[in-house]
């Protein structure tokens, strides 16, 4: 397995404020969901 190189740096664009602390929770669910996805996506193109 090759070596990686560690990074701490993650950018919001946008923040909204959500009155529901579940629906809040839910979008939080989703969007580390879809940031997981974006990673693994990113990560199987540099090992090929």
């Amino acid at each position: 397995m090759g070596k990686f190189k560690k990074v701490n740096d993650l950018s919001v664009n946008s923040v909204s404020y959500v009155n529901d602390p579940d629906a809040a929770r839910k979008w939080f669910d989703i969007i580390l969901e879809i940031l997981k996805e974006e990673f693994e996506k990113e990560a199987s193109k540099k090992m090929d």
